[in-house]
């Protein structure tokens, strides 16, 4: 009985973790793997960055994209910055409640222009306005070399934009797909000219590695060979994997004579992982002794891991081991680092 309450412990933490890891991964994703490059009449292009087309989002209303537009104009003809300033507009949340916040400031100093000549080289500052803006599932962005010229944009029809990509719909709604896409905006029409889509490409993985577990009563090195499959997704980053893990115990103990001796004990392992972020993965293992030797384990034997790694090189893994069929169980943690 109270290894079956184990059991159910190890499983409940492993699944802890696995929900986790789930909710972490969608709070740290870009918010707009798609873009649309969008020409205007007045020839000044808008960059769209949006999360996908979809028939209940309008994103924005014209109006709405006038009084922003204003506000951002205010805002950096207030300025003292004389060298390009970056107005942008985001949403955000203020003692609990929706508000918007608008921040200036300076272009930065790589983003200044070099000329190159036979005598010399000159300094252009970059006197030019970038505007961006950011709202919960949009963001359009533009640069003016001159404010009046903000007179034009108010013009455009962003409204415009979401019907064109409405009508696109069903060339650009896909699950793991990625959209670049250019066009133009006349007469308060877009006509989506060009659609580049781009496919997460899944990988797969070797690796190799050394750790360090306490098994029952004693510290016990090994060394530890992997080869996994690696799925991306929409965003372009690793989201899940499935791997082989073969890692192979060297037991050391004394014989009658006092001379070492050196028990090899290999477990191949399958697991199943999350990413959270690029450094971070949680997910459940699964593994089966197929190579032994010594008294150390006994008859058929297996473990369950809950597989945890801080970073692309450490890995922290509390595990539970089953063995002379399930008859005997203890608990082991191993720490490894992956070449």
């Amino acid at each position: 009985m109270k290894k079956m309450n184990k059991l159910k412990i190890i499983i409940s933490v492993s699944t802890f973790l696995l929900v986790s890891a789930v909710l972490a991964q969608r709070s740290k994703q870009p918010t707009y793997p798609d873009t649309l490059l969008v020409e205007t009449e007045a020839k000044i292009n808008l960059k769209v960055a949006f999360y996908r087309a979809s028939s209940g989002n309008t994103y924005l209303t014209d109006q709405l994209w006038n009084s922003i537009l204003s506000v951002m104009e205010t805002a950096a003809q207030s300025s003292d910055y004389s060298g390009g300033v970056v107005v942008s507009y985001r949403n955000v949340e203020h003692l609990g409640e929706e508000a918007a916040k608008v921040q200036i400031k300076p272009i930065e100093e790589n983003s200044d222009i070099f000329l190159i000549g036979k005598d010399e080289m000159k300094e252009y500052r970059s006197d030019r306005y970038e505007f961006e803006l950011y709202q919960s599932k949009v963001a359009i962005s533009f640069t003016l070399n001159d404010l009046d010229d903000l007179d034009l944009i108010k013009k455009v029809s962003v409204e415009a934009i979401w019907k064109g990509l409405k009508q696109k719909q069903e060339e650009i709604d896909f699950r793991r797909t990625t959209y670049d896409m250019s066009g133009e905006l006349k007469f308060g029409q877009l006509n989506v000219k060009k659609i580049d889509k781009g496919t997460p490409k899944d990988f797969i993985e070797f690796s190799a590695g050394v750790g360090l577990g306490y098994y029952a009563d004693r510290f016990v090195p090994d060394i530890s060979y992997d080869i996994s499959f690696r799925f991306q997704d929409r965003f372009g980053k690793p989201s899940t994997k499935f791997g082989l893990l073969y890692t192979q115990h060297y037991f050391v103990s004394r014989g009658e004579e006092n001379d070492l001796n050196i028990d090899l004990n290999g477990f191949l392992s399958g697991y199943f992982a999350i990413n959270t972020s690029s450094e971070k993965e949680y997910g459940v293992g699964f593994g089966y002794l197929i190579n032994q030797q010594g008294g150390f384990y006994q008859g058929h034997t297996y473990k369950m891991t809950v597989y945890n790694r801080k970073s692309s090189k450490t890995s922290l893994t509390p595990e539970l081991i089953f063995t002379d069929g399930f008859k005997k169980a203890f608990p082991a943690l191993r720490f490894g680092l992956t070449f």
